[in-house]
């Protein structure tokens, strides 16, 4: 694909309901599996589901307890796709399964610290009034990760997702040691393979929409657009699209020389990340730099989106918000 320049680089958001239909082709070549979906394939291999939690567990290390959480999931680099046809992928049935596996700490205050930070009391939300003043109350909102933007007589509420990785990228630096470790013990040693090690670690986990809201603990309702911060994420070892590129995006954030924007339109986020394009990459070209693009919400491979998300970017339907 032809990279296109990006007309908007402002923020945007919207809920996420990310749902892909299954679709199966009527004819093949000999030896390759039905045509489906790299979600519905991905759910095959996990048995009826995408998710790579493996275990979760309460631990006492020198007097201090944390969260040891086990994950494990198909290697992005074995998953035996042979070609495409529109957004269907054609498997090789003889290709090897390999797994990745790593054991990650959660520290549970910190992650309860992280959780409070974010979002706003909705009972104060609602004596906002757009005019004379709101600057202040759309910056005291921005600092708790929440943009408001006047319209008209309404305020539209999304998470502000720059401030979000900020918060996160110290309390994911762990992680990301982790994954990168894994990375080299498997003998990987490009940008892309790294890149593909975690988003997949973020693919793999079970899509499941959060709530727009939480109970602090005054009891008062906040605020939250459905979101989950990412350490949070890290512990659930699930989310939506919002939640778990937030999480890859905070992760990337400890990978030195990284350019990371989300792309957003119709319900949905995707990620683009500064990289040289493949031949069959899709990608987008900002300001003359390329992005490939990642979709989040299951296990597709890294330079790979739904040809919906695709059509929507050539018709300048989608935003792009820069991350770092």
């Amino acid at each position: 694909m032809t990279g296109v320049a990006a007309r908007s680089l402002g923020g945007f958001a919207a809920a996420a309901i990310c749902v892909y239909l299954i679709g199966l082709s009527e004819t093949r070549p000999a030896g390759e599996q039905p045509a489906i979906s790299v979600r519905s394939f991905s759910q095959g291999r996990a048995e009826g589901k995408v998710s790579n939690l493996q275990s979760r567990q309460s631990v006492t290390r020198d007097g201090k307890e944390t969260v040891l959480v086990k994950y494990r999931w198909l290697d992005p680099h074995h998953q035996g796709i042979t070609r495409w046809k529109g957004d269907l992928a054609y498997l090789d049935p003889k290709a090897p399964k390999r797994y990745l596996e790593v054991a990650l700490r959660v520290d549970p205050k910190r992650m309860d610290e992280a959780i409070e930070s974010f979002g706003v009391v909705q009972s104060w939300l609602r004596k906002q009034r757009p005019g004379r003043g709101q600057d202040r109350w759309i910056a005291q909102a921005g600092r708790r990760g929440i943009t408001l933007a006047p319209q008209g007589r309404q305020i539209r509420v999304s998470v502000a997702h720059q401030w979000v990785v900020r918060q996160s990228a110290a309390d994911m630096r762990p992680a990301a040691a982790a994954l990168r470790r894994l990375w080299k013990s498997k003998a990987y040693f490009t940008k892309r393979e790294l890149l593909a090690v975690m988003a997949s670690f973020c693919q793999w986990m079970e899509y499941k929409v959060p709530a727009s809201e939480r109970t602090n603990e005054a009891g008062e309702t906040v605020v939250t657009t459905g979101v989950t911060m990412p350490i949070e994420t890290l512990h659930n070892g699930w989310g939506d699209c919002d939640s778990k590129s937030l999480l890859f995006a905070s992760l990337l954030a400890n990978v030195p020389k990284q350019r990371v924007v989300f792309l957003t339109g119709s319900g949905h986020l995707f990620v683009g990340v500064r990289a040289t394009p493949r031949k069959s990459d899709h990608f987008i070209e900002l300001q003359g730099a390329k992005y490939i693009l990642i979709e989040m919400t299951s296990p597709w491979p890294i330079g790979r989106v739904p040809q919906k998300q695709m059509a929507g970017w050539r018709s300048k339907n989608l935003r792009v918000h820069r991350i770092f």
